[in-house]
């Protein structure tokens, strides 16, 4: 009993082919012998009449294997067998390439499947397999939901040295290079970058590095809202600073710094390039809500114009003290006396004084005004010329003043500062009244 060949062609009709070989009812297609192998095996090819017959390549072996069913197939003599419907062998014996979907004689690929001409050439370093087509084109990687699909690159040392995988149990992607995952695009439209990300450069000096003649990073904001469009500064997961745009009114963007914990405008730059501290509407060149400190600052300063005091310990504080009527001398005659004094605390202070001294019936021949730094009679402190004067006598008929315009107290701790007053006299008590005052210079 002769054996099945692994090649049966039917046409029109499909009519099952005959032990003997390939046949057609009508006509002249015929299976014939070409050659014989050393070991016997019996190579086939098809006649007809309008073509040679098929080249030795396409050797149909004799076989058991299950028949084959076709619906169209056409012959060329130049050496290959196309199919129109299902299979399409191209030319095996010229170009090595196989088309599915096509009876071309030549394939833009060593396996081409065609589904319409797209009119690019494949790659010569990319033609191994092909997909090609007029329109939309694509390859599909099928697999239950709870798999993973993936493209997997090889060499000698490591068959899955890169890979491109979709975890469908995470609608997740993994793109994954020698030492592992590299970019991992998740199911909830995150990125996350494993290592550095390079723009426009292959110099790493950042984790985030764009380079480039004009580079830019674009941040948008879509819609109105406080600080929309922001970037963010954390320790860890927790984010603490943040500068963006802050959209509140229609005509007015602003760019500001704020402290996220507190949920705090801190510096905020207006469209007119003014500058706030604390002051979400700055209206000049540096608006500022609050105290002002430095060690150098220049250009005129707004001073305030609705009466307040200066914070304590800042530029501007003041201190004054007082003896508002004329009082008697609180020490004998020829000692240093007390009149009001002040406490002022570590820091740069301008110090002043004005007395008045009156005879109260007195005959006084000399008098003088002073500051120090501890009670009466003593007098630490005290420097003729820097913050102690002689001053002119007064009259029976008038009382006279004398004055400490200015002088320097600086100290790291806190300092008081005493009225010193001292005079010779005679019979009654003489008078004084007084103020001490001091203000904070840097």
């Amino acid at each position: 009993m002769m054996r099945s060949l692994a090649l049966t062609i039917l046409l029109a009709a499909p009519v099952r082919a005959q032990l003997s070989g390939c046949q057609y009812t009508s006509g002249t297609l015929q299976l014939q012998k070409v050659r014989s192998t050393a070991s016997g095996t019996q190579i086939f090819g098809c006649l007809n009449a309008s073509f040679d017959i098929l080249s030795s390549s396409l050797a149909v072996a004799a076989s058991t294997s299950a028949t084959t069913f076709l619906s169209s197939v056409t012959i060329k003599g130049a050496g290959g067998l196309g199919v129109t419907y299902g299979v399409s062998i191209g030319t095996l014996a010229t170009t090595g390439g196989v088309n599915i979907g096509t009876t071309a004689a030549t394939t833009n690929g060593r396996l081409q499947v065609f589904t319409g001409a797209s009119g690019a050439t494949a790659h010569v370093n990319a033609d191994e397999i092909v997909a090609e087509g007029s329109g939309n084109s694509g390859v599909s990687i099928l697999t239950p939901n709870n798999a993973t699909g993936a493209i997997y690159f090889g060499d000698p040392q490591d068959a899955t040295v890169g890979q491109i995988g979709y975890n469908h149990s995470t609608n997740d992607m993994a793109f994954q290079t020698a030492a592992g995952n590299r970019l991992n695009v998740l199911g909830t439209g995150d990125v996350h970058v494993v290592n550095n990300l390079m723009l426009g450069t292959t110099t790493v000096s950042g984790l985030f590095h764009i380079a480039g003649t004009t580079p830019r990073l674009v941040i948008s904001a879509m819609q109105a809202g406080n600080r929309e469009g922001e970037i963010r500064w954390a320790y860890g997961t927790v984010p603490y600073w943040a500068a963006g745009i802050d959209i509140r009114q229609a005509n007015n963007n602003y760019f500001s710094i704020s402290d996220v914990q507190a949920g705090t405008n801190l510096i905020t730059v207006s469209t007119m390039g003014f500058v706030g501290v604390k002051n979400l509407d700055p209206t000049v060149a540096l608006d500022v809500t609050g105290d002002v400190r430095g060690t150098n600052l220049r250009g005129p300063l707004v001073g305030i114009t609705d009466a307040s005091a200066a914070t304590a310990g800042t530029v501007g504080e003041y201190v004054g003290a007082s003896t508002t009527s004329y009082t008697n001398w609180s020490c004998a005659s020829g000692s240093w006396c007390d009149g009001p004094s002040i406490t002022l605390s570590p820091g740069d202070w301008d110090v002043s004084m004005t007395a008045g001294a009156q005879l109260n019936a007195s005959v006084m021949t000399t008098w003088g005004l002073g500051a120090g730094t501890a009670v009466s009679p003593d007098n630490t402190g005290i420097s003729q010329g820097v913050n102690q004067f002689s001053c002119i006598l007064p009259t029976a008929a008038n009382s006279t003043s004398c004055s400490v315009a200015s002088f320097r107290s600086n100290s790291a701790s806190t300092v008081i500062w005493y009225m010193k007053l001292n005079a010779t006299w005679s019979g009654a008590t003489p008078q004084m009244i007084g103020t001490i005052s001091a203000r904070r210079v840097r």
